[in-house]
């Protein structure tokens, strides 16, 4: 299955991005192609979150261990 993801951003006037993934794609191989697409490197630390149908927070998925 592919899946269409559509990026918008209401701070930035006609900013749009469209993203095909496969559904066995993973939460980096996205957060590279998001950051490609805007041309900003890859040294930042970066996380997904995955919300509620109302967008309430209920996972955050990081790029690095957080355990401190």
């Amino acid at each position: 299955m592919i899946y269409k993801i559509v990026f918008s951003c209401d701070e930035v006037d006609d900013f749009r991005r469209v993203f095909e993934a496969d559904s066995e794609a993973t939460f980096l191989e996205l957060h590279q192609a998001i950051l490609q697409s805007v041309g900003y490197p890859d040294d930042q630390r970066a996380s997904v979150f995955i919300c509620e149908d109302n967008w309430e927070k209920r996972e955050e998925i990081t790029r690095e261990e957080m355990n401190t």
